[in-house]
């Protein structure tokens, strides 16, 4: 009942507080054999308050400061951190752009329960009114949602598994552990449902392109799963980059040591000429490295990056078509047919490829039979195979 009062006190005078700046912070800890995190709200406002809209403001902090202390249990973890023996290894995920904030945190090692195990907790919060925001508010029809995401989960996930994963219960999807950013929203599985052979938990990502028809202009997320707008110019500087500049921090030329240590690498798998390793988290998302580099994997520079679940401004994969990729950056390179032979040799789906060199750097757009965007490649140079 106080928690409700507090939000609603805060509610009456949020009109006086819209220039104010509610937002979440992360504080990181070493505690003993540990690394932990601490997510925290705070509050900082351009604009001197009066003594009502200070009450208010101190008020909505308390009760987000409840809400996430409940969720993420920081003295739990602090707790458990001191006992003989303990290991936690913690790290966070978090999304917020001023009106919401989407959290998620990682909980390695000791759990709370003395147990050894991974978790994830997760939180989002409409940072405007200090109040939870679950699944089924961010979309029209949740179930019509769920149903469309479990089905890519059966379709592209399950049908592949591999062996590094050690536990595999993926369905029915959880709905009540979840994230987003600007790129998309994962949905994070508990250890004892989803685990992969190195005892992480398992989870998995959806472009918000694939979401869009089940999220409503009511959605808090509306604006953020509206696909971006075709930009030529975006995709040439994003390629010259080196990156595609969404879902993660990868990049050309960063070492494979550099890429475990950040995102977490899975077991390869073998082109002709090229060493694939899927990143753990995104789904879809792979590096590459030379088959037959003269230095150590972990010491060899990324040679190219792999999206299978991409939006970039304009590229759409499972829905762009090839009219509309020429249309957007006009007559390729070079194109490249894939039979179903070749297809496998190449990790690819049978269809055909469209090279395009730009800013120094080689986009691949490979296209299924159907004429649909499956995947983007981007090459640090035109594979040796092509010239």
């Amino acid at each position: 009942m106080k928690r409700w009062f507090c939000a609603f006190a805060c509610a009456l005078l949020m009109p006086a507080l819209a220039l104010a700046d509610f937002s979440v912070g992360i504080t990181e800890m070493d505690e003993l054999n540990s690394h932990l995190v601490v997510l925290y709200p705070q509050f900082e406002s351009e604009e001197e308050l009066n003594e009502e809209e200070q009450a208010a403001a101190d008020a909505q902090v308390a009760a987000m400061k409840a809400l996430m202390d409940i969720r993420f249990q920081p003295a739990e973890a602090q707790q458990a951190a001191r006992r003989a023996g303990a290991q936690i290894g913690q790290s966070a995920v978090v999304y917020q752009d001023g009106r919401i904030a989407s959290m998620a945190l990682i909980w390695q090692g000791t759990q709370a329960d003395d147990s050894d195990g991974s978790r994830v907790f997760t939180l989002t919060m409409d940072l405007e009114t200090g109040e939870e925001v679950t699944f089924d508010q961010l979309f029209s029809d949740p179930d019509a949602a769920a149903s469309a995401m479990e089905a890519i989960i059966s379709e592209e996930i399950l049908a592949s598994m591999n062996s590094y994963i050690e536990v595999a219960e993926l369905l029915p999807m959880p709905r009540d552990c979840f994230a987003f950013d600007e790129w998309g929203l994962t949905v994070y599985y508990q250890g004892d449902k989803y685990r992969n052979f190195d005892g992480t938990s398992g989870s998995v990502y959806f472009a918000w392109h694939e979401l869009e028809a089940y999220i409503g202009e009511e959605s808090p997320v509306y604006e953020l799963s509206r696909p971006q707008s075709a930009d030529a110019q975006a995709i040439e500087q994003a390629v010259g980059e080196g990156s595609f500049g969404a879902v993660s921090d990868l990049a050309l030329g960063q070492t494979l040591r550099s890429v475990e240590e950040n995102q977490g690498l899975e077991d390869p798998d073998f082109t002709t000429m090229a060493k694939v390793y899927p990143v753990k988290g995104p789904r879809g998302w792979a590096v590459e490295i030379p088959k037959y580099a003269e230095t150590a994997d972990e010491d060899t520079p990324v040679s190219a990056i792999r999206a299978s679940c991409i939006g970039l401004h304009g590229l759409m994969t499972g829905r762009t078509t090839r009219e509309e990729v020429l249309a957007l950056l006009g007559e390729p390179d070079k194109e490249v047919a894939y039979d179903e032979d070749e297809a496998f040799d190449a990790l690819l789906v049978p269809g055909q490829s469209l090279m395009y060199t730009l800013a120094g750097h080689v986009l691949e757009v490979h296209l299924d039979e159907e004429g649909v965007l499956s995947c983007l490649i981007l090459h640090e140079a035109m594979p040796e195979s092509l010239y």
